[in-house]
């Protein structure tokens, strides 16, 4: 039965349906919150208001103002949040923070504001300010900031005459800018696709992000299962909740019946926060009654009730923040401050806040006057604002984090957070701004690790207490492939990844799929292979973020003269078919070789030797992107070759799945080449290909044939691409070319998969790839792991024998080792070289990455599509048995 069910569920159920079904494991307990004793006491900690007295204006206010929102934002640049007021009816207002606790007006031409307050700050076009997304009538108005604090209209999105609700800016597609998501009354909502330079076009229905029927009042954004992508919480007058979850298919569902969230929504208000320590999004909802209440996240998924007070009067404000930096989170509800002491006490009157006069519609903490604590700005019903300092909640020590994204999107919106010392443990969202940690009366803070939106993990170890820390986004190794580790005869050595051409379900912006291949023709220098123990030992090892699916693997070896040189017909973008092998003769390295930009690089080029033509290779803030650049080659007369081919060697950093995908939308230059130009007898440059292929990793080759009749007395060649690809080696030759061409194969002798951990990253100087260190492990992979069935540990030859669809299936920190039987000696007069011809593919994590979170749907060689969606599976009882036997090892989320 389970076998049966395994084979459907691979197609045929949504994530969701599968975690939640009766055949779920929970293989790790849910964390315990911190413990922290109970805090009855007043804290001490007053707020003032200083309205006046900082430099807002005082505003008597309008019993008739429309509603108004208040937001704090870097408006200028200058690591200082300033404040804005927005109130129907009127125009914006922004203050300039001075740095002192004082503000200055700033002035705006923008227009008077409709009956919605929404709007929503972020960099929509990467250059390092906020811009601003405003209602306007049936339209949606984007203002793009200068770097002063000024915008100007940019541009607009017709969304039709249904009230506009709120607008959220977060990126959905993690794509590395940021989305605009739009709640409409009567209307359901939509969302617009941000292409990276902030021009915003509708994402189709289809999605599910824009429900039928629904008529959305508010929108959060939150990793309701921490799997490290966007989903969405949406509340609606009168109807249930709805809880769209991110399926990683291109697609969102609403799972808020299975997460007990689906009753009819009476919201005035509703936000997310984490209330206990526990990593899990809780959700705080102010009910129309007055009631103050909570669903609290926990692993297993649905969400727990919690009754946690009562207000009187009309108003809506809601807002969460750890007043007293005692590190837990306390809240402030319609003008009542709610103590986190395990009761959630009213401490309204011991902090002063029984002065706050007016019905509080919404309020937005914030340090203002950089003191250590967090403040408060209010909007009240009559429009007004009023600006309330903390006075002594810096008593308790504080860790502030500022992020800005690399990779991600430029501030870290949607980065988790986490504050660790000890037990204790703390974890918020970046919405944008800084982070303020409180911490009590401890001495330090062990770490502080942020969950970038890409899934990579970055650790400051020991951050200075009571002030500000930039964090900015570590950049790579993203998801990528499994290594290849060689003996050389005292150690394993790292010799190359491989599976680079294999990689699974990585979407382009066009709605296709990025091609794959399932196979790799490794080339192995006899130099290179030395015996431990009387036999052949490769370590395979899995030490990204990505899992492995292994087909089949077998070792050649190939004995041939010593003046050629041999290399299988096999990199990225080779046609597929048969292992062939391609043989060189008379190679010569060019007579000279210069950059684009006229840097001379001859010597580097002449020999593989581990140095690379790095000069003139400008790098984009794109993952793998560079400017374009090229690389021209003059070989003399090569009129004389009968069968002339090019032999590039060199290695090339991948562009990952997300920045892929973004590129596609058009945030930057479309990835081009490498093209290859030949110019012959000083004449006019021929194209041969627009795209002759790359080295498909780490140190290995591409090889391009030459029209003879463009081969002349005088030859030179042009390579231009805009990839990050660099070159060790040149050469020119005459080629012949053999289906296996191998002289004989050696049997593998066995295949033990278990767990190693993880080498350490040895990076290189500009130019030269990373290598990894084999005997310096840790055993903490700085990501999640993946979730599923993967194959257990210990002899798995069986599945290695042939290229059969039976799959050794292992992950970060999985090893392999493989052992073959040694070879007889070569033949006199011959040099003898290794071919490992690997079968199976890869599945990175990247957010982007179709089913990128789990290992199912198994890939098989048959498949035209991945995910498989309605094609039928191709599988017998006799695969589906050798999966259940062999894939019985569980991993999950942590």
């Amino acid at each position: 039965e389970l076998t049966r069910l395994r084979g459907q569920d691979a197609r045929n159920r949504t994530p969701a349906e599968l975690e939640m079904s009766r055949y779920t494991e929970i293989v790790e307990p849910e964390r315990t919150r911190s413990p922290q004793p109970a805090n009855v006491q007043p804290s001490g900690v007053k707020f003032t208001d200083v309205t006046t007295d900082a430099g807002i204006l005082p505003d008597a206010g309008d019993q008739n103002a429309l509603p108004g929102a208040v937001s704090w934002v870097d408006l200028n640049a200058d690591s200082l949040q300033d404040l804005c007021l927005m109130v129907g009816g009127r125009k914006p207002a922004f203050w300039l923070n001075n740095g002192a606790g004082t503000f200055k007006p700033l002035s705006a031409d923008l227009p008077v504001l409709l009956n919605s307050p929404a709007h929503a700050w972020g960099d929509l076009d990467y250059d390092g300010d906020v811009d601003l997304c405003l209602t306007g009538k049936e339209l949606i108005l984007v203002f793009s900031n200068d770097g002063s604090g000024r915008v100007t209209k940019a541009g607009e999105l017709a969304v039709g005459p249904a009230a506009l609700k709120d607008l959220l800016l977060v990126d959905y597609d993690h794509d590395g800018d940021l989305d605009l998501y739009v709640a409409q009354a009567a209307s359901p909502p939509r969302m617009f696709q941000n292409d990276g330079k902030g021009a915003f076009t509708p994402v189709r229905p289809e999605t599910g992000l824009s429900p039928a029927g629904a008529a959305v009042e508010r929108i959060l954004f939150l990793d309701f299962d921490d799997d490290n992508d966007t989903d969405f919480l949406l509340t609606q007058s009168g109807l249930p909740n709805l809880l769209l979850s991110n399926l990683r298919v291109g697609a969102f569902a609403d799972i808020a019946r299975q997460l007990g969230l689906d009753s009819p929504s009476d919201n005035r208000n509703v936000i997310a926060t984490d209330l206990n320590n526990d990593e899990w999004r809780d959700l705080v909802f102010l009910r129309k009654s007055g009631d103050l209440s909570a669903g609290l996240g926990t692993k297993a998924g649905k969400y727990q009730s919690l009754s946690l007070g009562r207000v009187t009067g009309p108003a809506s404000a809601l807002a969460s923040l750890d007043y007293d930096n005692d590190g837990d989170e306390d809240l402030f509800a319609a003008g009542r401050l709610f103590q986190n002491d395990g009761r959630f006490s009213d401490f309204t009157a011991v902090t002063g806040l029984e002065s706050l006069t007016g019905s509080a519609v919404q309020a937005c903490p914030e340090d203002f006057d950089g003191d250590g604590d967090l403040d408060l700005a209010v909007c009240l019903e009559n429009g007004s604002l009023r600006l309330l300092r903390n006075d002594g909640g810096n008593r308790n020590q504080w860790v502030r984090i500022r992020l800005e994204g690399l990779q991600s999107n430029r501030f870290g919106v949607a980065t988790k957070v986490e504050v660790r010392e000890g037990s204790f443990f703390q974890r918020k969202i970046c919405d944008g701004g800084p982070l303020l940690f409180g911490i009590g009366q401890r001495r330090d803070v062990d770490v502080v690790r942020m969950w970038w939106p890409t899934g990579v993990a970055q650790n400051i170890l020991a951050p200075a207490l009571k002030q500000t820390t930039l964090v900015k986004e570590k950049l790579g190794p993203p998801s990528s492939c499994p290594f290849l580790y060689l003996w050389d005869g005292k150690k394993f050595s790292f010799f190359t990844d491989v599976l680079d051409v294999a990689a699974l379900g990585v979407p382009l912006a066009n709605g296709k799929m990025l091609p794959h291949a399932n196979k790799e023709d490794l080339l192995i220098p006899g130099t290179k292979v030395k015996y431990k123990d009387g036999r052949i030992v490769f370590q395979i090892t899995g030490e990204l973020r990505e899992i492995v699916y292994l087909d089949s693997v077998r070792l050649s070896y190939v004995d041939h003269s010593t003046e050629t040189e041999v290399y299988p017909m096999d990199w990225a973008g080779s046609p597929p078919g048969p292992s062939r092998l391609g043989g060189f003769r008379d190679l010569r390295p060019a007579l000279n070789a210069r950059t684009g930009r006229n840097e001379d690089v001859t010597s580097i080029l002449i020999a593989r030797d581990g140095r690379y033509a790095a000069r003139g290779i400008r790098l984009t803030r794109f993952y793998g992107l560079a400017d374009s650049h090229s690389l021209i080659l003059d070989f003399g007369d090569l009129a004389g070759l009968k069968h002339p081919a090019l032999l590039l060697q060199g290695w090339v950093n991948w562009i990952d799945g997300d920045t892929l995908y973004a590129l596609g939308q058009g945030a930057g230059p479309s990835p081009y080449g490498p093209r290859l130009e030949v110019q012959k007898d000083n004449g006019p440059w021929m194209t041969v290909s627009e795209n002759i292929g790359l080295p498909g990793g780490i140190d290995k080759h591409v090889i391009v044939r030459l029209p003879s009749g463009l081969c002349g007395k005088s030859t030179r060649v042009r390579i231009s691409t805009n990839l990050e690809v660099y070159w060790d080696r040149t050469a020119v030759g005459n080629l012949t070319v053999e289906e296996d061409g191998s002289t004989g194969n050696q049997p593998l002798i066995s295949s033990d998969l278990h767990f190693r951990g993880f080498s350490r990253l040895v990076r290189g100087v500009a130019g030269v790839p990373p290598h990894y260190a084999y005997h310096e492990t840790g055993q903490e992979a700085p990501w999640r792991p993946q979730q599923g069935f993967f194959t257990r540990f210990g002899e798995v030859s069986a599945l290695l024998a042939s290229t059969d669809d039976r799959l050794v299936v292992f992950g970060p920190g999985d090893e392999i080792t493989l052992t073959f039987a040694t070879p007889p000696p070569a033949m006199r007069g011959t040099t003898r070289d290794y071919i490992l011809h690997l079968s199976g593919w890869i599945k990175d994590a990247n957010p982007s990455t179709r089913t990128g979170d789990r290992v199912d749907p198994l890939p098989t060689r048959t498949m035209t599509n991945y995910p498989f969606g309605a094609e039928p599976n191709p599988m017998d009882r006799d695969y589906w048995e050798t999966v259940d036997r062999y894939n019985t090892r569980v991993l999950g989320r942590r």
